[in-house]
């Protein structure tokens, strides 16, 4: 499966659009408050790998305020499925009766539709401010036909492509009361976390650590003991994750946990010296975020998202540009990506990539309206 088209209406200041082709990596440029967030975040909330929703009364355009819909249309996405296997799977799953053409009067019998499904078939998916989604099939060029919902809906959102959205400004700290991180997560759920906060519950995650049984540990001598072959598991395993990313120098993630205060550190190879974390560079910071967000999206296997990246590398050293346009490119094989620039010379540095198996597209803002 591989997004290949999305359009937006409705929401902040983009009041329509057309339909908008994505390729492997997709650049929109523009300058600031043309819009390119807003693409972004309608997109991203099409299937958001965190937990993330529409509000009407925060999101409808304030030019159109009169009439603001709670049940409006919000962004509507494309999705071709390239492999047979896969179209089987939709078309058993939704009911979808494909009729194969007539043979000709001499011709071979034609096989039984499940054994050789089109290949052309397309999923459909509109998500709205209510934040239902509703979906619907197109074979060919037919129109999109909503079939047995239940089905259809099932599949869909098992296998739907996961969004993975790295706003600039989401760095994580390094620093959270595990006890008082807890009570907010459960009294005001996910969505009221900074991203600081999101962030050590993604690191923990990552780990396959339990905040509430890390929390109860500390409370025996046992459990200390426990606790620390777990922080040093997460602190292993996010260090090799990130070194997969991250190609400049080496580097080590240390979680320390003391009573219920936990902290993240990071050494340089080499140095001895632990720092903490929102003591690093903002690049780097950056990096980070991007790294272990990816990686828990993904549960560490760099594929079968939409990753969609705001201003990404920004902060970065030229050397660091290089990496990360490296990486963009490997991921480009098995992801969709699509990012903001405000300049066309910054969409061409990361679009140059020969390695990536689908041509790369730039979208100008001042097209979009």
């Amino acid at each position: 499966m591989r997004l290949i088209q999305f359009r937006v209406q409705n929401f902040r200041s983009v009041q329509s659009t057309d339909w908008i082709d994505v390729m492997s990596i997709t650049a929109f440029v523009g300058q600031n408050e043309a819009g390119k967030s807003n693409l972004c975040e309608a997109l991203y909330r099409v299937n958001p790998a965190l937990p993330d929703q529409f509000k009407v009364d925060e999101d409808w355009p304030v030019d159109d305020w009169g009439n603001k819909d709670g049940k409006a249309l919000v962004c509507e996405a494309r999705y071709a499925l390239d492999g047979v296997d896969e179209t089987r799977a939709l078309i058993t799953a939704a009911g979808l009766l494909w009729t194969p053409p007539a043979p000709a009067a001499e011709a071979e019998p034609v096989p039984e539709p499940a054994s050789q499904p089109p290949v052309n078939l397309v999923l459909r998916v509109g998500k709205y401010y209510d934040n239902r989604r509703v979906f619907s099939i197109e074979v060919g060029e037919a129109p999109a036909r909503t079939l047995d919902g239940a089905k259809l809906e099932a599949w869909a959102s098992s296998n739907l492509l996961k969004h993975v959205y790295i706003r600039e400004y989401d760095f994580p700290s390094s620093r959270a009361e595990l006890n008082e991180l807890v009570k907010k997560r459960t009294d005001q759920g996910w969505d009221k976390l900074n991203p600081g906060e999101q962030t050590i519950l993604i690191v923990l995650e990552l780990a396959r650590i339990a905040v509430d049984d890390f929390i109860s540990k500390g409370g025996t001598p046992d459990g200390r003991t426990l606790r620390s072959f777990d922080k040093r598991q997460a602190s292993a395993y996010l260090t090799q994750q990130f070194s997969k990313l991250w190609k400049q120098k080496e580097v080590r993630f240390d979680i320390d946990v003391d009573a219920t205060t936990l902290n993240i550190f990071v050494e340089d190879a080499g140095l001895g010296m632990p720092v903490r974390l929102d003591k690093r560079s903002t690049g780097f910071r950056w990096y980070v975020a991007f790294a272990w967000k990816f990686t828990h999206a993904t549960k560490g296997a760099y594929r079968n998202t939409v990753l969609i990246l705001e201003e990404p590398g920004i902060h970065l050293h030229y050397d660091g540009h290089k990496d990360l346009l490296g990486v963009l490119g490997d991921l480009a094989e098995t992801n969709t990506i699509l990012y903001t620039a405000y300049s066309a010379e910054s969409g061409r540095r990361f679009r140059a990539n020969p390695a990536t198996p689908r041509s790369p597209a730039t979208q100008g803002l001042s097209d979009l309206s």
